[in-house]
C-alpha cells in the first residue's frame, strides 16, 4: 500500500509542479558555498546521467563528489539501498 501511495504522491507532485519547475534552469547555478554530492544512477533516463555528469564538471564548490550507482536508474535509494546508505554514512555525513 505504501508503494501505491508513493506513486500517487509522486504523480500528483509532478502534475502540480511541472509548470513551474520545467522553467527552472539549474545549470545557471554553478558556484556553491557548501559541499555538493551527485549520486547518479548509471542507467537513469529521466535525468540522463551523461547530462548530470557534464553539469557536475562545470560546478565549483569547496568540496564536490560524484558517486555512480552502476546498477541503478533514477532511484538509487531503492535500487541499491545498501550502497546508498553506506555513501550517506561514509561520505556525505562527514562532509556536512
Amino acid at each position: 500500500m505504501d508503494l501505491l501511495k508513493f506513486g500517487q504522491g509522486n504523480r500528483f507532485s509532478l502534475r502540480s509542479l511541472w509548470p513551474e519547475y520545467s522553467q527552472v534552469d539549474v545549470t545557471a547555478q554553478r558556484h556553491f558555498a557548501m559541499p555538493v554530492f551527485f549520486l547518479l544512477g548509471r542507467h537513469d533516463w529521466h535525468v540522463p546521467a551523461v547530462v548530470s555528469a557534464c553539469y557536475f564538471r562545470a560546478i565549483r564548490a569547496p568540496y564536490k563528489r560524484l558517486i555512480w550507482f552502476e546498477e541503478s536508474a533514477h532511484n538509487p535509494p531503492f535500487q541499491e539501498p545498501g550502497k546508498f546508505e553506506r555513501v550517506l554514512i561514509d561520505q556525505v555525513l562527514p562532509a556536512t
